[in-house]
């Protein structure tokens, strides 16, 4: 977790670099908290979500911020009126407080949804994603020009180096997926399945 906080503190400081207020607060000249609004693809109860925002916050270190985390509940609210409910949320939330001075985005539900409404809700806005799977969504966040993060990338092919060791015998590898948005995006998976 202690790593994971780094690599979030050290994305969000280069993308705060780009505010004024944000090298203000870095550099000890009296301003106003960063303000950061962070998406999470699901509820705080699933189990990955207070540990991603415990490594976030501990890489924000003695950085002074004031985040905002909205919750998203994608495992049991996904469907199109679901996401129209939560686009208007923000939309009234963003338009009737303070400016954002940076978004941090939690998975891949998260990241899609910024895809989506990036122009008519986040434009401008720095955005820093973390815990995605999906690498294609991943880059073209990262080619928008003001998104950069971290996608998860296992080691496939170890995995199957070690299942070979452990069972030399067995000659069929047979893969079971779900329909989410993270099962596609795993391509190195995807692509050694016999």
């Amino acid at each position: 977790m202690k790593r994971f906080g780094f690599l979030i503190c050290l994305i969000l400081i280069l993308s705060l670099s780009v505010s004024d207020r944000a090298q203000a607060v870095r550099f000890g000249i009296n301003a106003a908290p960063v303000r950061i609004l962070c998406i999470c693809s699901y509820n705080y109860s699933y189990s990955i979500v207070p540990r991603q925002l415990e490594g976030l916050e501990d890489g924000l270190g003695d950085l002074s911020y004031d985040i905002s985390y909205e919750f998203m509940d994608s495992k049991n609210f996904y469907q199109p009126t679901d996401l129209n409910e939560f686009y208007g949320f923000l939309d009234y939330k963003i338009h009737h407080s303070e400016p954002y001075d940076i978004l941090v985005l939690c998975d891949d539900n998260a990241l899609l949804f910024w895809l989506n409404y990036r122009e008519k809700l986040f434009k401008d806005l720095p955005t820093v994603f973390l815990g995605v799977n999906n690498l294609s969504d991943a880059k073209t966040a990262y080619n928008d020009g003001l998104a950069t993060g971290i996608a998860e990338i296992p080691d496939y092919i170890a995995n199957f180096k070690l299942m070979h060791e452990l069972f030399p015998d067995r000659k069929r590898v047979v893969a079971l997926m779900d329909n989410s948005i993270s099962s596609p995006g795993e391509p190195i998976f995807v692509s050694v399945v016999l």
